[in-house]
């Protein structure tokens, strides 16, 4: 593998997904009929707002038997405290009076909390994304009715190569240079900043490409809802290297070996001779199945990524065709 300069001073355009900052599928946690949908598809609801509710009537039937059960046991606990002082009745039969009165009361909130599970409400403010029940359909508890997105903050999420996903790092709100930014179509001469989230430790296996989530404030005078699709320009022309100014070459984490000390060390092969040679690095974090190399390494070396382990000075290699896979054991 020969180890090329870090990309510099170039601009990348990338496809992104809009998405909304917090998503949430509402479900009833009781099995029931609709009743009503007191919002639609596309209307902004507060955090705490009813926006459906089921066919209460089995569930308050439920409620008011048990809550007759309930006042016939207190009844008859409390009458019981009195037996028992004057030794009326025995300690036995008071703790059985007890133990109903508590049965019945536990069955009572139980009855009470799913006639208020028939009434569905916002989590929090955002606006209805999408209805999947209608009304008078029957549900199932914890099966989806409603989609709810918060579009006080969006999240642009796009997928960074390996090369550039290590320079995409926070940008600073005060710095008047825009770094990372958003375009759409129908407003192609705006840019709309994006600030940096999260990005995903793990390469997707199929493309070898890093996720990476930025947020960006909702634009005035410009409906942007999720699902949309943006493009998402990553300029590093005035971006360092990394936090430090440090220049990281991603490597194999197969080409790091260790010396007799265990320090970390890579073989470097002469192109002359075709011999290779130990060499002292520093390693960063691993990304994947590459590890950083932070010091050690110049552009136009070339390592061994295959076998490391059974390298010694001076023992001359070859390079190994686009078409050969390297032995487990080279010699």
């Amino acid at each position: 593998m020969e180890i090329e300069a870090p990309e510099v001073g170039t601009i990348r355009t990338f496809p992104g997904r809009i998405e909304a900052a917090r998503r949430a599928e509402l479900s009833f946690r009781v099995s029931g009929n609709v009743a009503d949908f007191l919002f639609s598809e596309g209307q902004e609801v507060d955090e705490g707002e009813l926006v459906a509710r089921l066919d209460p009537t089995d569930f308050q039937i439920v409620y008011n038997d048990r809550k007759a059960t309930f006042d016939r046991a207190r009844a008859d606990y409390e009458r019981g405290q009195k037996l028992v002082e004057k030794g009326t009745i025995s300690r036995r039969d008071f703790d059985a009076l007890l133990a109903s009165f508590k049965s019945t009361e536990a069955d009572l909130q139980a009855a009470q909390q799913n006639l208020a599970y028939t009434r569905l409400t916002a989590p929090f403010a955002g606006v209805i994304a999408r209805r999947y029940i209608d009304r008078f359909e029957d549900v199932q508890a914890r099966e989806p009715v409603l989609a709810l997105n918060d579009t006080s903050r969006l999240e642009v999420k796009i997928d960074v190569p390996e090369t550039l996903m290590r320079r995409v790092r926070r940008t600073d709100p005060a710095d008047s240079t825009t770094l990372i930014y958003a375009t759409f179509d129908s407003v192609s001469d705006r840019h709309f900043r994006l600030q940096f989230k999260e990005i995903s430790t793990r390469a997707d296996a199929k493309t070898q490409t890093f996720e990476v989530t930025l947020t960006m404030e909702p634009p005035e005078g410009l409906t942007i809802l999720a699902g949309m699709t943006t493009s998402v320009v990553v300029d590093t022309r005035n971006m360092r290297p990394n936090e430090s100014g440090e220049v990281i070459y991603a490597v194999p984490a197969s080409a790091i070996t260790g010396d007799k000390k265990l320090e970390p060390m890579i073989w470097i092969v002469d192109p002359k001779t075709m011999t290779v040679e130990p060499r002292r690095v520093e390693i960063g974090a691993m990304t994947g199945n590459d590890v950083g190399v932070t010091s050690g390494l110049e552009p136009g070396d070339r390592v061994v990524v295959a076998g490391a382990a059974y390298l010694a000075p001076g023992m001359p290699v070859r390079l190994l065709p686009v078409t050969e896979q390297p032995a487990s054991n080279p010699r």
